[in-house]
């Protein structure tokens, strides 16, 4: 059966945030910010995803199923893959320290700040840049994640733009390599007990 991709409407955007916190639930990342253990943590992940969500959505390139929210993906266009401080604030900056705790909230822009350099360094040409893609986890393996990165792929493709991301997850690499992205560099985080694969997927 043909999965129909769909621009996600604003209205969606709590359903999509809940998806996105049960979907990195125990992502290596989210683990870091918000460690096991952690009084209300399942909470404090949605006010992450919630962040996350929120920003990428700020540039209209975000994607999910029709009829029912099974998976989300967000897409930052070309040239604008740097935190931008106002869209920041705008999808909750300043209210995150007192959701999550300011260490959480330190540790979460910490790790922001390492990425984005990272992603500087990489990536200096213009590119799409998949800021996040989560299946809701009983639906993942059904070709939901491919899906959803169709639209950008195919119009990257016309355009004739690169597209980059980066995973934590060395699981998600084999994923990411089905579909045309290449390891750029793998990265050792032992400050914060992370391992980074930047990838790229040249214009095909």
């Amino acid at each position: 059966m043909e999965i129909q991709i769909v621009p996600l409407r604003e209205s969606q955007l709590d359903a999509a945030i809940g998806l996105i916190g049960r979907a990195f639930y125990n992502a290596p990342s989210f683990t870091h910010i918000i460690p096991q253990g952690v009084r209300n943590r399942v909470r404090k992940i949605e006010c992450c995803a919630a962040f996350g969500v929120r920003y990428g959505c700020t540039y209209n390139r975000a994607y999910t199923t029709a009829d029912e929210i099974k998976g989300v993906a967000v897409w930052i266009p070309q040239e604008q893959f740097s935190f931008d401080l106002s869209r920041m604030w705008q999808a909750g900056l300043f209210i995150l320290p007192f959701q999550i705790g300011v260490r959480a909230f330190w540790r979460q822009m910490t790790l922001l700040n390492k990425i984005e350099q990272i992603h500087k360094r990489n990536m200096p040409e213009r590119h799409w840049y998949l800021e996040l893609l989560g299946v809701e986890p009983s639906h993942q393996g059904q070709g939901i994640g491919s899906a959803l990165m169709h639209p950008i792929l195919q119009q990257a493709d016309l355009e004739g733009i690169p597209c980059y991301l980066e995973t934590f997850s060395e699981k998600n690499v084999y994923f990411y390599r089905q579909h045309g992205f290449q390891v750029l560099k793998t990265i050792d985080m032992p400050e914060v007990n992370l391992h980074l694969w930047t990838m790229k997927r040249e214009p095909q």
